[in-house]
């Protein structure tokens, strides 16, 4: 039989996990919701015990219809969260209110804005790999932050990771970190000259160079590693045969796994070389966030832009990275703050269902019209930093506005 392989894609609000075949036809895809804390404003916290349970719930699901003797290999993609994990694989709490459970500090918090502000300040050359200016949803920021603020659970980490690496480690027990998390999120510096490094005088001078053996030296890359196999417990933990041979791949952030997403597709382009389908795409990766992506064969610095990335998707190429933080978040947040949601959430009983209703409403206004979907929202303007801009301005403090309110509270209106 034909070897099947699993993606499994750690978003926000829940834990997916695709089942390939070789070729990449999708067989099934499982979800399975996990929860986001949320105890203050800007606060935004997860539990990594939560998620490898979801991951193994997901993966039990696809055995079960499949069969584990075929899956030949695994591979993780999550959001750029931080997790804290102790010198026994234990969570170390990064909440204040010191519960154990939560050891995750989420992508979307900004509690770091102190830090990062801190950071921007000492203008150190690393900075010009993030346009300029980090971003307090970057590690290092939330890692001072946790250094400063709960100097107890500082100590009592001993790996920090991007939660993709956690991940692997947790599959597989190895302690290598993804290029692709270190380059991007946590300010590791790789080019084409050979440097492929931490910058021990960054970490010095934002008063971290004590975290250099929690963040780890071990790096994976893409294409070249030899692939680990998984663990004997993981094995178990996820409903695979414990004397299996399945292959645990390299880990990347969602979105930049996204990106080869994007350059796969060819639809209607068959005739077009793949160094012009790698060069002259832009990518927009839709999620909670809205991620923007374009490779390089040469570096490009762009003032508010991330990136020049160098080898975090494919060897040899750049990445740069733009985007709105939390814009998939901000459409729920306006469809659900409306006069109108709650009588028509009671009424049709979920979210989902809301969401359906009114994009039904919108065809039957719009047909009539014989014109564009967004002809209706003409006199409707959103400025969407609502969570901050990550760019290209990289000001976590600005707001959003909405303009056309009235006193109409009709559902049509949302």
């Amino acid at each position: 039989m034909n070897p099947l392989f699993v993606g499994v894609d750690v978003g926000t609000a829940s834990v997916r996990a695709g089942l390939f075949t070789e070729n990449g036809e999708i067989l099934q895809i499982v979800v399975k919701e996990i929860e986001v804390d949320n105890p203050e404003p800007g606060y935004y916290q997860q539990s990594s015990d939560e998620i490898w349970n979801a991951t193994s719930f997901v993966l039990k699901e696809i055995v079960a219809k499949h069969g584990a003797e075929r899956i030949a290999g695994i591979s993780f993609c999550a959001t750029c969260s931080l997790v804290a994990i102790d010198s026994t694989g234990q969570p170390v709490s990064i909440c204040k209110s010191g519960n154990p459970k939560w050891n995750i500090i989420m992508w979307m918090d900004h509690r770091a804005h102190e830090e990062a502000t801190l950071i921007n300040e000492t203008k150190h050359q690393v900075l010009s790999y993030v346009g300029g200016s980090i971003s307090l949803e970057m590690e290092t920021p939330k890692i001072l932050w946790l250094k400063t603020n709960l100097n107890g659970s500082y100590s009592k980490t001993c790996h920090f990771f991007d939660l993709c690496d956690y991940l692997r480690w947790k599959a597989t027990g190895s302690l290598k970190r993804s290029i692709c998390s270190l380059v991007c999120k946590w300010t590791f510096v790789h080019n084409s000259n050979g440097n492929c490094s931490w910058d021990e005088s960054y970490f010095q001078e934002i008063g971290l160079s004590d975290c250099l053996t929690k963040i780890g030296n071990s790096i994976s890359f893409p294409m070249v590693d030899k692939h680990d196999l998984i663990s004997e417990k993981s094995a178990m933990d996820l409903g695979l045969k414990i004397s299996s041979d399945v292959r645990v791949g390299f880990s990347m952030i969602d979105a930049h796994a996204g990106v080869l997403g994007m350059i796969g597709c060819r639809e209607n382009e068959s005739n077009l070389a793949i160094e012009e389908i790698l060069t002259t795409r832009l990518g927009m990766i839709c999620g909670t966030s809205t991620c923007i992506m374009a490779l390089s064969r040469t570096p490009v610095t762009v003032p508010g832009v991330w990136g020049p990335y160098y080898g975090v998707v494919l060897n040899e190429m750049y990445l740069l990275e733009g985007g709105q933080s939390a814009s998939g978040k901000l459409v729920d947040h306006i469809v659900s703050s409306h006069l109108a949601y709650s009588p028509l959430l009671l009424e049709l009983g979920s979210h989902g269902a809301v969401l359906d209703e009114l994009e039904a409403i919108l065809q039957k206004q719009v047909i009539p019209t014989g014109k564009h979907l967004q002809y209706l929202t003409k006199n409707l303007h959103i400025w969407p930093d609502f969570h901050g801009n990550r760019s290209p301005v990289g000001d976590s403090a600005l707001r959003g506005s909405v303009s056309y309110h009235c006193l109409k509270t009709l559902y049509n209106l949302i």
